[in-house]
């Protein structure tokens, strides 16, 4: 005998029913995500940027070897490629304000999880209780024996503690209402007389497990039971199945009463609005043109510009600053060694062949000038500078090369 049935049997006499502990699916909605949907986009994108470069040591505008370049821009640890790395970093420095890098007795490059500082005034700063995965350095760090970066943009804290609390709760009713469009509502009719035989026979059974030391639930949840069953079966078959039959009993009737509500439609898109609206605050407050997290190509150029040269340029140098003053002496630097990061701050100079013409020809620069601002060693014998027929007054030397005139 079906469990429909067999419920249908059992309700005769008539009696005020206790529904109290009955739970009718209620789910909350729970939006934490949405903090970090937001910063994570524009995060990836800053990471993205800075991690594609590549790091050089530099000595008399040439490339010179070092153990450095390998650990900088291709294995830096075990466990991570330089792509992988140099995203941890700037994804770490945005979030926490600072980023720690060490070198391990393996003479790997690690990132710190947690750490303590101590600052002195006319000393080294120094590192202690450094934390990587779960592993916890003994040895306390020196400040010249680290990578030390910090972020110092406290907008972009304050947007997180600040304003992402609103705006989750507004992205939270708008996927709310738009859940209960079409959503499919309905009341199950009880019948008190009905009911009245499946509580006494309950608590009958519910006696009678109490006597014999089997009671394992309150005897509220155990006349219940057969209601929630339906309601939980109701459910199951409308979330589940394309085609749903649901069965009628005496005791239990199900009507569906959606299509008696008025429902005021809400559109999708005013979910991506506030979606794009909070990725736009986080955006501007890490100097990020919000049109490129979009992909949009709406100014392009000129928000490309203004991301390189006030976004990734300072960034690099603030990089290109901490490898030279941990990573080099006090004679190295002195003799001209420098590091050097080439990458989304360098040029196209395809794109301005013609720029780098007539710089050239008119003596403005020399080819090994124009080689080193592209990012390319120089190259022996073109420091020469050259000026071409176009741009002589007649007084320079007669032997120039180039140009109609």
């Amino acid at each position: 005998m079906g469990f429909f049935a067999s419920v249908s049997n059992l309700f005769s006499r008539s009696k005020v029913i206790d529904l109290s502990g009955l739970h009718y699916l209620q789910e909350s909605a729970d939006r934490s995500y949405i903090k970090r949907m937001a910063l994570e986009d524009c995060i990836n994108f800053l990471a993205r940027s800075i991690a594609q470069n590549k790091i050089s040591l530099i000595n008399e505008n040439k490339t010179i070897p070092s153990d450095w370049l390998h650990k900088l821009n291709v294995k830096p640890n075990k466990n991570q490629t330089a792509s992988d790395f140099w995203e941890s970093v700037i994804t770490k420095l945005v979030y926490d304000n600072e980023c720690l890098i060490v070198l391990s007795d393996d003479d790997d490059l690690l990132i710190a999880d947690s750490f303590e500082q101590k600052k002195y005034a006319v000393l080294e700063n120094r590192f202690s209780q450094v934390t990587v995965d779960e592993f916890t350095f003994k040895r306390t760090f020196e400040r010249n024996e680290v990578i030390y970066l910090r972020y110092k943009n406290k907008n972009v804290r304050a947007v997180v503690d600040e304003l992402f609390d609103d705006y989750s709760a507004l992205f939270s009713r708008l996927i709310e209402v738009a859940m209960r469009n079409n959503q499919i509502r309905g009341v199950v009719n009880i019948d008190a007389v009905e009911m009245q035989k499946i509580q006494r026979i309950n608590k009958e059974n519910a006696e009678k497990r109490k006597k014999s030391g089997d009671d394992n639930g309150s005897s509220n949840e155990k006349l219940i039971n057969p209601l929630q069953e339906y309601i939980d079966s109701l459910y199951s078959s409308f979330d589940k199945k394309s085609l749903a039959i649901v069965p009628q009993t005496s005791a239990f009737k199900y009507e569906e009463v959606s299509n008696t509500i008025g429902v005021t439609s809400q559109r999708i898109d005013e979910m991506e609005t506030l979606r794009k609206a909070m990725v736009d605050v986080i955006a501007t407050a890490m100097g990020i043109p919000p049109n490129l997290i979009h992909g949009s190509v709406v100014d392009l150029e000129s928000n490309k510009e203004f991301y390189l040269d006030f976004t990734v340029a300072p960034l690099i140098q603030k990089i290109e600053d901490e490898l030279n003053g941990s990573l080099l002496d006090e004679n190295q630097y002195n003799s001209g060694h420098r590091f050097k990061i080439f990458g989304m701050n360098v040029p196209n100079p395809l794109k301005l062949a013609e720029a780098i013409d007539k710089l050239v020809g008119s003596g403005s620069f020399s080819r090994n000038e124009v080689r080193i601002r592209f990012g390319y060693d120089a190259v022996d014998g073109l420091d020469e500078f050259l000026v071409t027929k176009n741009y002589s007054n007649g007084t320079e030397n007669t032997d120039l090369k180039g140009g109609d005139n």
